[in-house]
């Protein structure tokens, strides 16, 4: 047979108790041919070769959770042929066989059907009130001091800025580091997810584009719906002697969200940076009149 008829759990049935009892204690003449050791021994020796198998309950009366997990064990008869094991049920996962006249009783009570419970459960209990109901781990006080500790080594013997330690991109790679380490049991080595900087900067064009292509129907939209605000921004290195001008949009989404995209970040190279500067260079432009005049009417302006 390809299928198999499986029992409803609509009918008054007697306890179902795990098979430990020998053969003689079975009702039927096939069932004495097996015991549940017997059964779990098959099913873990036969998990490649698929000569026994555990087969789903594909009755449309089932009530259950039990049988997420638990089918029934079957004997391969030919390719893709199996014959139920009358009066057993199997755990998929470990295998684990009880006996089976009718009754979950006890199979709702197995290890790995209560772990799916509670990991069902764990998801939907993960709402945005629960995330911050949710008691996170206390982080130990020498934990932190370690941190500090190399925090103040690091800025100080790389001679960077302390205020790098806040910085939302240096913040953002702890936490993904921290995302991946939690998938593995033993320590990384970090070298392995550490990139080179001229991979960096190998990839700077490749994520640029990728995040322009993302962008662009985000933005379209905005634009299209009135309620995209572009802004530039100018500032200097004092320290440098450079000036930059950048490009900020902003808008609100349809679910009420403030998002900020910097568009782009580039040297400046005007005669003079500043406000009045932009505007007097762009009015002259447009009455073709000399750049340099429009320094000198800048310098005067400025002095005012």
């Amino acid at each position: 047979m390809s299928g198999f008829d499986s029992d409803s759990e609509n009918k008054p049935l007697p306890t179902m108790k795990e098979l430990n009892a020998s053969p003689s204690s079975s009702s039927t003449s096939q069932k004495e041919h097996y015991q549940t050791q017997e059964i779990e021994k098959l099913l873990r020796m036969s998990v490649k070769s698929k000569q026994y198998v555990v087969k789903k309950n594909s009755s449309q009366l089932i009530k259950s959770d039990a049988w997420s997990k638990f089918g029934f064990p079957a004997k391969q008869r030919s390719e893709n042929v199996y014959d139920i094991i009358p009066g057993f049920v199997s755990c998929s996962d470990c295998f684990r066989t009880l006996v089976y006249d009718g009754s979950t009783k006890y199979m709702i009570k197995h290890k790995c059907v209560v772990a799916a419970a509670a990991a069902t459960e764990l998801v939907v209990n993960t709402g945005t009130m629960d995330n911050y109901l949710l008691k996170k781990p206390v982080i130990q006080k020498q934990d932190k001091e370690k941190m500090k500790e190399k925090f103040v080594i690091w800025s100080c013997s790389s001679i960077r800025p302390f205020s790098i330690i806040e910085d939302p991109g240096f913040i953002d790679i702890l936490n993904e580091a921290i995302k991946i380490g939690q998938k593995y049991s033993g320590p990384i080595d970090v070298q392995e997810l550490v990139v080179s900087a001229k991979t960096v900067g190998n990839n700077v064009a490749v994520m640029a584009e990728k995040y322009r292509n993302l962008l662009k129907p985000i933005l379209e939209k905005q634009a299209d719906d009135g309620c995209l605000c572009i802004a530039p921004d100018l500032w200097t290195d004092k320290h440098r002697k450079i000036a930059y001008i950048g490009i900020t949009c902003t808008f609100v989404t349809d679910k009420f969200n403030l998002e900020t995209i910097d568009l782009c970040c580039a040297e400046y190279d005007e005669h003079d940076k500043t406000g009045t500067s932009v505007y007097l260079t762009k009015s002259t432009k447009e009455k073709e009149l000399e750049t340099t005049t429009a320094a000198a009417t800048t310098t005067t302006v400025s002095k005012k």
